[in-house]
């Protein structure tokens, strides 16, 4: 068994209320929203059409990246810096095991700027979703798996002389692949 991670992809679903569904819509004039993929506490992910590339992709809309709307000026100015600087360093990486970020952009929601993060979609079970299905893993599968997550994990760590830290690694970051499967996705 491979695996994928998924960049902090908070994916326990839950239903969704219709105010937040944006089936149909053009966004950043090149994504057309096809409906929701997954939905977390701190990100809800849409399935969308790059119309440029006709590729399918994921857009993931951040909850709570940015300060409440009573923040001062320079706060979400600080706060949209933050995100353009992480959306760099995540399209740099190249690595089979890791989500391919392919770009971002900023949306009026709630009166406030909401930025959106345009990714590769997966559409694998999360090791998380095997685990609960009742899932086990022989021994050779279950080494496997550890070192499909470890190799991009060392390749994060040791990123360039600058080591990057995945701050929500966990079962449901970890997408399988069957035993079928080689890299690249």
């Amino acid at each position: 068994s491979l695996t994928e991670l998924m960049f902090a992809e908070d994916r326990s679903c839950r239903e969704i209320p219709q105010e937040q569904k944006y089936e149909g819509e053009v966004s950043s004039d090149r994504y057309v929203i096809a409906g929701v993929y997954r939905t977390g506490n701190h990100s809800m992910i849409y399935r969308a059409l790059d119309t440029v590339t006709g590729k399918t992709v994921a857009i993931k809309k951040h909850q709570h990246f940015m300060p409440q709307t009573n923040a001062s000026p320079q706060e979400m100015r600080d706060a949209e810096a933050r995100f353009k600087r992480e959306v760099q360093i995540l399209s740099n990486l190249k690595h089979p095991g890791i989500v391919d970020v392919y770009g971002y952009f900023f949306k009026e929601d709630d009166f406030q700027n909401k930025p959106f993060l345009v990714t590769e979609l997966i559409e694998r079970d999360s090791l998380e979703e095997l685990i609960k299905q009742g899932k086990t893993f022989n021994e050779q599968d279950a080494r496997n798996l550890i070192l499909s997550v470890g190799t991009p994990m060392d390749y994060l760590h040791t990123h360039n002389g600058r080591p990057i830290i995945h701050r929500d690694m966990k079962p449901d970051n970890i997408k399988v692949m069957s035993a079928e499967s080689e890299w690249p996705h």
